[in-house]
């Protein structure tokens, strides 16, 4: 290899399922038996795509309705009912919110005109 790697670039080089395996343990352990309902019904076998742009990392994973469960690699992101793509930093921000305020409530700049049933979290 002539150059050094981007670390965006050594990451996307692992294996996707791995990383979604990952990311829905810790959502189960941290989220799953605090999901509204509503929320889980809405949810229910959606399949979702989460992108960190740049890190170069994707995660796919669906609700079941009792628990989150990793998917193989969408193909590509148009068959995803949910995609959310940000930057690392982005989505520890949005981890970082407290249980009283919305994602919304920390800044101005934000057009959100309801409190999405999520946020609660």
């Amino acid at each position: 290899m002539g150059g050094s790697l981007s670390r965006g670039a050594l990451l996307s080089r692992l294996p996707a399922y791995p990383g979604s395996l990952l990311l829905v343990t810790a959502l189960n352990l941290a989220l799953a038996r605090h999901l509204p309902v509503d929320v889980g019904q809405l949810m229910l076998h959606k399949k979702m795509h989460v992108q960190v742009r740049d890190a170069r990392l994707v995660f796919d994973f669906a609700w079941t309705g009792q628990r989150f469960a990793s998917r193989a690699p969408l193909v590509t992101r148009a068959v995803a009912d949910v995609t959310l793509s940000a930057a690392a930093h982005d989505f520890l921000l949005l981890a970082s919110v407290s249980r009283t305020r919305t994602p919304c409530s920390s800044t101005a700049a934000c057009r959100c005109r309801a409190t999405p049933s999520w946020a609660w979290w």
